[in-house]
């Protein structure tokens, strides 16, 4: 059975819909040309879908250009914080794995926690700890230090004799905006928020140095 995809506001019913319609868009430019607004927006909700998103978009993106590697284009990623990174806009259609879906859907639950983090302890970590570079809010990254995201998530699980794959998600409304699944069960979340907020060992690094990290 086919797979429909979709991000931000855009639909397809199938893999293969999608990728003509992808062509379509880069074809219209020419190699060195920058994505105009519509289209940079479109490939912008495209690229949250690739498994290294946060590594290959370390801040807020300045602008998207067309590039060409072996006779065929490409798209190159250019932020704020002057790093430039390509991206495989096929990489974004490739079906995620599905205990990283419901990884996806524990991460939703928190993430508002996560940005208030960020952002108020922007102040009290004005430099990164790894790294010693001045952090904004463009160029840093809130870190899960021991345990690790995904070990915390299977800690809580672990207490609650559940397996992963066996948690149960919801598709979010076509108009969100966040496509990632929703935990079904509205008592799991909130004592998995409740998990997070007491276990969750959190500090602020660069995002250069959650990269290597993460490498």
């Amino acid at each position: 059975m086919a797979s429909p995809i979709t991000f931000g506001n855009n639909h397809f019913k199938t893999q293969g819909e999608a990728i003509e319609k992808i062509k379509k868009r880069i074809s219209l430019y020419k190699v060195g040309e920058t994505l105009n607004q519509e289209d940079e927006l479109f490939f912008t909700e495209l690229f949250k879908l690739h498994s290294e998103y946060e590594e290959k978009v370390s801040s807020d993106i300045s602008f998207i250009a067309v590039d060409e590697s072996f006779g065929k284009k490409n798209l190159k990623i250019h932020c704020i914080n002057g790093d430039i990174s390509k991206i495989s806009w096929r990489h974004c259609l490739k079906p995620i794995s599905p205990k990283s879906v419901i990884l996806g859907a524990f991460r939703r639950v928190v993430d508002d926690i996560v940005y208030n983090f960020k952002t108020t302890n922007l102040e009290k970590t004005p430099h990164c700890p790894k790294l010693h570079i001045p952090l904004d809010i463009s160029n840093s990254r809130v870190t899960y230090i021991k345990p690790t995201f995904e070990e915390l998530v299977l800690d809580f699980l672990d207490k609650k004799n559940l397996d992963i794959l066996s948690i149960n998600l919801i598709d979010p409304n076509a108009k969100d905006k966040d496509q990632r699944g929703i935990i079904k069960d509205e008592n799991l979340s909130r004592d998995w928020l409740e998990y997070h907020l007491n276990n969750a060992n959190l500090e602020l690094w660069s995002t250069e140095a959650n990269q290597k990290r993460s490498k």
